[in-house]
């Protein structure tokens, strides 16, 4: 049993992908002087960059693999290695903040709206 499909149905949502992981590059790197409070582009940096690096060894073992099933694994360990990588990266510090820094050490500042 097996999908036959043509490689233009994987490399268009493929690509339409890398253009948005492209936009969430750019604008993380754009917005890493925001004050620290909301600053989350360094992590949205490093997803992307670990992204890509995942992509690229995806991309090469696929489409070098010889029997469709080898194709079906490699892309499912890609997107269940993606998906983990992100989770850690983006909700890690958090989880870690949440369990590990005292209330004490938190600051909080308030930002007073515009009139």
């Amino acid at each position: 049993m097996a999908c036959h499909n043509t490689e233009a149905s994987l490399m268009i949502p493929l690509a339409v992908n890398l253009l948005l992981l492209l936009c969430c590059g750019v604008f993380g790197y754009l917005t890493r002087n925001v004050p620290e409070n909301f600053n989350e582009s360094w992590y949205i940096v490093i997803t992307v960059g670990v992204t890509f690096v995942i992509w690229i060894a995806f991309l090469s073992t696929y489409f070098m693999a010889f029997y469709i099933f080898y194709q079906a694994a490699v892309q499912a360990f890609a997107l269940f290695l993606n998906v983990t990588v992100v989770v850690v990266i983006i909700f890690g510090p958090k989880l870690y903040a949440l369990y590990n820094i005292p209330d004490s050490e938190i600051k909080i500042s308030h930002f007073k709206p515009r009139d």
